[in-house]
């Protein structure tokens, strides 16, 4: 293995690495949630421990975006992948 993280070495070798617009990274994973709405929070801890995993990679932005309902397509808009890491307790 190289001295590079492997997860970083596929993005920048994939066609992604080409794309993007405006100077955004052309990916864009987010965590939504809102503990302080009794909400988990899992989707922000999914998106905390990625980034740290995947470190200084100009393909990918992670960003906790909390609860931003339409917001959202400004942070999407010029991507060319959008990944959103939510969680929802359904049932009992």
């Amino acid at each position: 293995m190289s001295g590079i993280d492997p997860v970083r070495e596929m993005l920048e070798s994939s066609p992604l690495a080409s794309a993007g617009s405006n100077g955004r990274a052309p990916v864009v994973v987010m965590g939504a949630g809102n503990p302080l709405m009794r909400d988990e929070g899992v989707g922000i801890g999914v998106v905390d421990a990625a980034a740290k995993r995947v470190k200084n990679c100009r393909l990918v932005e992670f960003l906790d975006i909390g609860t931003p309902g339409l917001g959202m397509l400004h942070v999407i808009s010029g991507r060319r992948v959008a990944v959103l890491v939510d969680c929802a307790k359904m049932g009992h």
